[in-house]
């Protein structure tokens, strides 16, 4: 967590505020937006860049005047420092007298209750320079909210140390219709470092409105750069079924199994499942802002040089293409065309229900296509199966390995007479064999495309508080 400087936590423990003898000295900078009444700080920050506006002035009289005042606003400006100093003094001694009273009893109820109330406390604090990252038209809306007698015990628990409690908070807090708590869940995923808690934030985004979800922190988690989670977020494996004690169980809506993870202990939350949780949710919400977004993405996928050189179909490409296909992005097709007509490079085999499933980066292009444009995969002996730990959905694929070159071969006859109808100009080449064989060369792998463009609309931001 965050550290929290000792005046933010002797203000929390004592639940006092500062004077406002600190109003010079949290001036903002000249740029920085006023409104129709200036506050104190915009006040002085117009005098102080007056001043010093001043010392250029063609005019000595109007240089000294304005050397003078400058004077004057840095001696109030110590002025206000020592009194600032002298308020944090005095906290600090009402927070070391309420210690040793806090600490003083003998009765077992009373210290467990306190220790308790403490540690609720603590939580509010690592909350409260959360806070403060935020933007500053943001911050009052968000203490305001979080400081209430029915929100801020809450905050405690969701910010404390007992893994059981923080995702208990999560679920309270998804029953509240507040801006404040869209923020939240967006500061969580972007993050949090416990993957327990992001899932529950997740799952609890699922009935949320679509118009509050944190879209810029899902895309990073759904569509993460390089094929990789996010450093807060520790790869591992579900635990359903694993049976040991002491277990969180959250039930994701729509899936298969529930999921488990360990309420305490130095092995950390075990689940490699956020990127494709997160890609259930956005497809369940259906929102128009993630087909722009996919758009986006899609400009850089469609260059030249990366249809010709494409990536290996690593999670980041499954879950393109599951949001390709639920959104029916029909832009995708060329991209996911040179997929299909590309070489094999990874595979998978399994079982579902006793059906054999063989999977690769270009049966599941091709799926996708169908998916798209409406057409029946059995035409191509399409199926779908489930991935290991039936997290990600299904995924396209054929029943056996001579069958996929087969399908791709069906395909690549189909699309040398239809590439056109999808913008595309160049005619396919041959359809490759499976790379690896003899004189089959793999494409280098290009990294995919960081989850946002490098300029994201106003409308896929992550959400704002107050204004």
């Amino acid at each position: 967590m965050a550290k929290v400087p000792l005046l933010l936590a002797v203000m929390l423990v004592t639940g006092s505020t500062l004077s406002s003898a600190a109003d010079l000295l949290l001036s903002p900078p000249a740029s920085s937006p006023t409104t129709t009444a200036p506050t104190p700080q915009a006040a002085a920050a117009a005098a102080f860049n007056e001043a010093v506006t001043g010392l250029t002035a063609e005019d000595f009289t109007a240089r000294e005047k304005a050397s003078k005042k400058l004077q004057n606003i840095l001696a109030q400006q110590l002025k206000a420092q020592a009194e600032l100093q002298d308020t944090v003094n005095q906290l600090t001694d009402a927070l070391a007298a309420q210690m040793k009273v806090l600490g003083a009893t003998n009765d077992p109820e009373t210290r467990a209750r306190v220790a308790g109330i403490l540690e609720i406390q603590k939580g509010l604090v690592y909350w409260t320079a959360e806070v403060l990252e935020a933007p500053v038209k943001q911050r009052h809306a968000l203490l305001e909210w979080g400081c209430g007698g029915k929100v801020a015990p809450v905050l405690g628990k969701l910010y404390g140390r007992d893994r059981r409690q923080r995702v208990a908070a999560v679920q309270e807090l998804a029953k509240l219709p507040s801006e404040c708590v869209d923020w939240l869940f967006a500061r969580l995923l972007e993050k949090d470092d416990s993957t327990a808690v992001c899932v529950q934030v997740l799952a609890c985004l699922w009935d949320r409105k679509p118009a509050t979800l944190p879209l810029a922190a899902m895309y990073k988690l759904a569509l993460p750069a390089q094929s990789s989670l996010p450093d807060n977020m520790q790869e591992a494996v579900p635990l359903p079924g694993r049976g040991q004690p002491e277990q969180i169980t959250i039930q994701f809506p729509d899936h298969p199994v529930a999921l488990q993870f360990p309420d305490a202990g130095d092995s950390g939350d075990y689940i490699g499942e956020i990127a494709p949780l997160t890609v259930r949710v956005l497809m369940h919400v259906a929102d128009d802002r993630v087909a722009r977004h996919l758009e986006e993405i899609l400009k850089w996928q469609l260059k030249e040089e990366h249809l010709t050189n494409l990536p290996r179909p690593q999670d980041w490409q499954q879950n393109f293409h599951h949001l390709l296909g639920a959104y029916k992005i029909k832009a995708a097709i060329p991209y996911l065309a040179a997929v299909a007509n590309g070489p094999r490079l990874d595979t998978m085999m399994g079982e579902t229900n006793n059906v054999k499933h063989f999977w690769t980066n270009r049966t599941d292009a091709l799926g996708t296509i169908l998916e798209i444009i409406g057409a029946p995969p059995e035409e191509y002996h399409l199926i779908r199966g489930l991935t290991a730990g039936e997290s990600v959905g299904e995924l396209w694929g054929v029943d056996t390995e001579a069958q996929e070159q087969a399908t791709m071969e069906l395909f690549h006859i189909w699309w040398k007479k239809h590439y056109k109808e999808y913008g595309v100009t160049k005619a396919p080449a041959d359809l490759p064999p499976a790379a690896g064989q003899p004189g089959v060369p793999v494409p280098v792998n290009v990294p995919p495309p960081a989850s946002a463009p490098a300029t994201v609309p106003a409308t896929m931001a992550a959400p704002e508080v107050g204004g």
